[in-house]
């Protein structure tokens, strides 16, 4: 099992080579959107 911060961190080890719409597409798909989003700011915008 893993948790927010391993998908936050495999988000930024692969951002380079991700397909976003696929990303997207799928998370939509699972209802998992809004997740994604969270984790994606989680990744990309950290509170210092």
């Amino acid at each position: 099992m893993i948790d927010l911060a391993d998908v936050a961190a495999l988000l930024r080890a692969n951002r380079t080579t991700l397909d976003l719409d696929y990303l997207n597409h799928w998370a939509y798909g699972m209802k998992a959107d809004e997740v994604l989003a969270r984790v994606w700011k989680e990744a990309f915008f950290p509170k210092n």
